[in-house]
């Protein structure tokens, strides 16, 4: 698993609002109360990772681990991105103990996938099914 941090984002249309709401987030408030103070109720923590094509995670990860509490302010054209760091992962392998219901759940899907490919063929041999004309599904 990669290093990854969980962090909020806001959005804003000045540079002023921006650097307004970082004052609030490093003089204590939750960042919950500057999204409401600043309209932004749809705001919410993501997972971000050292992804090159990820402009905001990019961003997080510029200067190595990012720590807790930790503010960017970033112009996207015009548009002005706050990011605050909730919480850092370094990444690694993960222990089998967390992983293990999910490996589980994978090769249950994968199990049934091959069985209900199986039975598919045996009924269209059963009742000489032909695909033939696949240009009306290619856009679905």
């Amino acid at each position: 698993m990669p290093d990854r941090a969980q962090a909020v984002v806001l959005y804003f249309k000045t540079k002023k609002q921006a650097l307004e709401a970082e004052k609030l987030l490093k003089s204590g408030k939750s960042w919950e109360e500057v999204a409401r103070r600043f309209g932004q109720f749809n705001a919410k923590p993501k997972v971000y990772y050292r992804d090159p094509k990820d402009p905001i995670g990019t961003l997080i990860f510029v200067e190595g681990a990012p720590k807790k509490g930790e503010t960017f302010v970033a112009d996207f054209g015009g548009k002005y991105a706050l990011v605050y760091v909730l919480k850092y992962q370094k990444g690694g392998p993960l222990p089998y103990e967390e992983v293990k219901n999910y490996v589980k759940l994978v090769l249950k899907r994968q199990k049934l996938r091959e069985a209900e490919e199986k039975e598919l063929k045996k009924l269209w041999k059963e009742f000489n099914v032909k695909l033939e004309n696949l240009e009306c599904i290619k856009g679905a």
